[in-house]
């Protein structure tokens, strides 16, 4: 299957899955709201049959709207405990490049989970190591695609001389960065994106208490304990793998 195809199918798994998501979610704000009014008012708040799916549906927006923060900046919209002042995009999966002699190399990423940054293989030398200044790097988000997904060029003109040129900045048609000392790694602007990670984080927990509070009429006190306990809840389970998939597409 061409990565095209494969990106069409996760594409249509995910609209199935926040389909099925919402009317779950649906299900379980509804039963929650109808116990608990009933055992504090003795009888449900007028609307409800309305509340739920409106308060609900607000939900579903705003998981599109991370979804596609997502898919345009992938790497920078993990639920918050994922996150880190460095967070950003995973590790390519293959590396093709053009040494300054024109050879051109492949190079696969090894599964590890030590620290630092990746290490990558020579797929035909597999002690051969990853050579520096480069005329061109591209490459794979997954190393089963078809075509390389983005080449990767220096900035300036590439000299052999170390002394007169320490690093070199690569960089491709759509402004990503990578550095010579961490190639593989798109070079991100940490802490800045972490702010707009936190203030994306704390909407999110702010919309589960108004759903609880104003949408289905609970008291502050129990809906607002609802609210925080159901964005906790869907950020450690649904958040990491909705975005984990869209990262992946994005990156093919």
């Amino acid at each position: 299957m061409s990565s095209g195809c494969r990106g069409s199918v996760v594409m249509l798994m995910l609209i199935v899955f926040l389909f099925v998501l919402t009317i779950v979610t649906m299900a379980l704000v509804g039963a929650v709201a109808y116990a608990m009014q009933v055992r504090l008012y003795e009888h449900p708040v007028d609307g409800l049959v309305w509340r739920v799916p409106a308060s609900v549906g607000a939900v579903t927006v705003f998981w599109c709207l991370w979804i596609a923060l997502t898919f345009a900046y992938p790497g920078h919209t993990r639920p918050l405990h994922q996150a880190s002042l460095d967070s950003g995009p995973a590790p390519f999966d293959e590396l093709q490049v053009v040494t300054t002699d024109d050879r051109v190399e492949t190079y696969r990423r090894e599964k590890t989970n030590a620290p630092g940054y990746p290490k990558y293989k020579n797929i035909n030398e597999a002690d051969r190591p990853l050579p520096r200044r480069l005329k061109e790097v591209r490459v794979k988000a997954d190393r089963k695609d078809a075509a390389y997904a983005a080449t990767f060029k220096p900035e300036s003109v590439v000299s052999n001389d170390a002394r007169r040129q320490k690093t070199i900045v690569y960089k491709d048609e759509s402004g990503r960065i990578m550095e010579e000392d961490g190639l593989g790694i798109i070079k991100t602007s940490g802490s800045g994106w972490f702010g707009v990670l936190l203030l994306l984080n704390l909407s999110y927990v702010g919309l589960w208490m108004a759903v609880f509070t104003v949408g289905v009429g609970l008291p502050f006190e129990a809906g607002a304990g609802l609210g925080i306990g159901s964005a906790l809840l869907t950020a450690f389970t649904t958040m990491p793998f909705l975005v984990a998939q869209v990262e992946a597409l994005a990156l093919k």
